[in-house]
């Protein structure tokens, strides 16, 4: 969502942009990159940064950057201060490498840039910048499915997440079974990471919550944030974190969240403690029984 809002910018300002996906990396991927570095592209890579595989095609990018007229590095998960904290010595003097091949390499939270940093990378040539750049709901109805859903549940709270360990899944469906008790008809809408639906249906079957959490998959980002407008609570209860763009896009639509203690949270968040389903739950309710303004949260 936010390469979306950074192309959308561009174009509107009358700024040639092109973006290219990075998850089908291979020859085709490093041709293209080049190729446009060649014509006088700027290239701007955006990567998680926690793992060797994204180093490497940041390496790649900046490489090409280098015959253009230079390039930009964004890096964007909680986890980079952990690959950075337990890189070998000669995986830290790579990453050092790839940094200085980029005019500029962009961090998303202060400790994203201070893991940087700690690689001999100057702070001059750092800048921090949060991922959220502004949403709006517009509205539109949503898939008469997807309502009917949410008529038939109260409260309702909505979360976007990848069914990856460090995503806290297994946290928020214990913290619904607890919930559950209390709210009977309580219901959670899960977006995103259809390619793993399956097994993350099997997880719900497990926990006995078929009735209690909708797995909605890949939404359009617009349906998405008119689905979070129409929620009684967003829940983010990842294990690590940067700078959620999700949680930034609830807070902006006035909605309550309840986030964990990990990454950057807006003021505004109510944070529970990490890795904690009944802190979770509590907090939940918290939120579902003071339905005020989010300034009183914090």
């Amino acid at each position: 969502m936010h390469v979306r809002a950074l192309e959308e910018r561009s174009v509107a300002a009358g700024i040639a942009t092109r973006v290219i996906n990075s998850n089908r990396a291979g020859l085709k991927l490093i041709a293209q990159v080049f190729l446009h570095a060649c014509r006088g592209w700027t290239v701007h890579f955006h990567t998680n940064g926690h793992n060797s595989r994204s180093w490497l095609l940041a390496g790649i990018c900046g490489l090409a950057s280098r015959i253009g007229p230079g390039g930009m590095l964004t890096l964007h998960s909680g986890m980079v201060p952990a690959y950075v904290r337990s890189a070998s010595p000669l995986q830290r003097l790579f990453a050092r490498f790839v940094c200085s091949l980029y005019r500029r390499v962009i961090c998303v939270s202060v400790a994203i840039r201070t893991a940087i940093t700690s690689l001999g990378v100057r702070i001059t040539r750092t800048e921090l910048s949060e991922a959220y750049l502004g949403v709006q709901a517009t509205g539109a109805p949503l898939d008469p499915e997807l309502e009917n859903w949410i008529r038939a549940h109260a409260p309702v709270l909505c979360t976007a997440l990848f069914f990856r360990p460090e995503y806290g899944f297994d946290v928020l469906l214990a913290a619904l079974r607890e919930l559950r008790g209390t709210h009977p008809l309580i219901g959670c809408v899960v977006m995103g990471d259809s390619d793993h639906r399956g097994s993350a249906q099997r997880a719900v079957s497990a926990a006995g919550l078929q009735s209690h959490v909708l797995l909605a998959g890949d939404l359009r980002h617009s349906d998405c944030v008119n689905l979070i407008a129409r929620c009684n609570v967003f829940v983010r209860p990842t294990l690590e974190d940067g700078d959620s763009v999700s949680v930034r896009e609830a807070v902006g639509l006035g909605v309550p969240v309840v986030a964990s203690e990990v990454g950057t949270r807006p003021p505004e968040a109510i944070l529970f403690p990490c890795g904690d389903p009944a802190g979770l739950s509590a907090k939940v309710r918290l939120a579902i029984e003071n339905p005020k303004r989010l300034e009183q949260y914090a």
